[in-house]
């Protein structure tokens, strides 16, 4: 009986782990929008986890 429980929390922890592994592994972007005295800023950062991969940015003069 002890051995099997303790197969069991292997297995369990061993799927913990992949499970939350497997979830930093998505590029996602956000987008933040400003206007400062007639001028539109949007800045765009696609990250993957907590690594910036690409920044754009865009200025509108009004």
């Amino acid at each position: 009986m002890k051995i099997s429980g303790k197969l069991l929390s292997a297995a369990l922890a061993s799927v913990l782990v992949f499970s939350l592994a497997g979830c930093g592994d998505k590029e996602e972007s956000k987008t933040f929008n400003a206007n400062l005295a007639g001028t539109e800023i949007s800045i765009t950062y696609t990250y993957k986890g907590d690594k910036i991969i690409k920044q754009t940015s865009e200025s509108k003069i009004s």
